[in-house]
């Protein structure tokens, strides 16, 4: 057999009983396989030593009894070579009767094989403390992307304009690639982006902190909607292989009460009126980062107080239920219609209750996304 690998502090050998020559005789046998083998006797055991026992002749005194009683209570590797009376099979585990065994050698192998079979144990010990250390770190790296990644999203919505925001955010697992954003060029004028990056996890968590930082680069000038996109679509392609980002941008203009803006192959979003009237704002509009010209359309709807612009992405339409049917966007319309009453806080938490309600799981099945901005009646 192969010499015994001791590079992991692979347990000692402990003889033990009154056939000295045979003990020796193993030990000398075992001296190859460069094994710490010790011949000793009852009263030098410790229980709390961990190793392999070779136990050669019964124990006589009662206090022998109960040291080899407390080596088998210690769950420790034991062989005996005596015929013994075990009757607790919970013991059997670590416990090898081998009463009519003399032969050097094969008990030289069974030890052998014994303890390469302990060495696996300790490799797959260490294997499961590496799995779990390393688990630990993954989920502490988790925990710091989701919070760079909050970070990324609007802290403070803003008060010194006569729009009211609610918003809420619930990725699919620790990181998501939903993103959206609020950006005010004056005070009257206000831009505001939902976006949705292909995929799932760490690499769309990344792509979304690029768009942010493309955003605050682009958006620096006033830009119409169409030609922001145009610019993300230039600042994308060929840097998102494999990816690709659905966006709705709006332009609000206050002192106008009117709305600019576009599509890149993002959900249509949507309009309540205060009556509970809903309008789609389609546009056409290719998605951002795979092709390097796409066509974008521009649009322009009047605004009246009391507003309601419902930005979502389509984790929230695209939820289902048991029988395999989407939350879909008529029963989102549906249920704006039925709390539109309601102050948008309320709105937002009644809609989400509604889809997790109609999802088959608790699992979200993607990122879900949804942001009102509510036009103030007391302009």
């Amino acid at each position: 057999m192969n010499h015994i690998d001791d590079s992991l502090n692979i347990s000692p050998v402990f003889l033990i009983g009154k056939k000295k020559r045979k003990q020796i005789l193993l030990q000398e046998a075992l001296k190859p396989e460069f094994l710490k083998c010790e011949i000793i006797p009852w009263g030098k055991i410790i229980i709390e030593k961990e190793g392999i026992y070779v136990i050669y002749s019964p124990p006589v005194t009662s206090a022998e009894k109960k040291i080899l009683k407390k080596l088998i209570e210690s769950n420790t590797f034991i062989i005996i070579l005596f015929k013994a009376a075990i009757n607790n099979n919970d013991y059997r585990k670590n416990l090898l009767l081998l009463p009519s065994v003399s032969n050097i050698n094969i008990i030289k192998d069974i030890l052998l094989l014994a303890l390469s079979m302990k060495k696996q144990e300790l490799k797959l010990q260490r294997f499961r403390e590496e799995l779990q250390n390393r688990n630990e770190e993954w989920i502490n790296e988790l925990n710091l992307a989701n919070k760079l990644q909050k970070s990324l999203l609007p802290r403070d919505i803003l008060h010194d304009l006569p729009i009211n925001f609610a918003h809420k955010y619930l990725p699919q697992a620790y990181i998501g690639g939903d993103f959206y954003d609020i950006i005010k060029f004056n005070k009257n004028k206000i831009g505001i982006i939902i976006a949705d990056v292909s995929g799932h996890g760490a690499a769309a968590a990344f792509i979304t902190a690029m768009l942010k930082s493309a955003l605050n680069h682009c958006s620096q000038e006033e830009a119409s909607p169409a030609c922001l996109l145009s610019r993300l679509n230039e600042e994308f392609y060929n840097n998102i292989r494999d990816h690709y980002i659905t966006a709705f941008y709006a332009i609000i203009d206050i002192a106008a009460m009117r709305c600019i803006y576009c599509n890149a192959g993002h959900p249509k979003q949507l309009l309540l009126h205060k009556d509970g009237k809903i309008d789609e704002l389609k546009t056409s509009g290719f998605f951002i980062g795979m092709f390097r010209n796409i066509i974008l359309e521009e649009r322009i709807i009047s605004l009246t107080p009391g507003d309601r612009i419902v930005f979502y992405t389509d984790g929230l339409t695209d939820a289902r239920n048991q029988k395999d049917e989407k939350f879909g966007l008529k029963r989102l319309k549906t249920y704006l219609k039925d709390e539109n009453q309601s102050d948008i806080i309320q709105l937002s938490n009644f809609i989400l209750t509604k889809v997790i309600l109609h999802m088959k799981e608790n699992r979200f099945p993607d990122d879900i996304t949804l942001l009102i901005a509510e036009i103030i009646e007391d302009i």
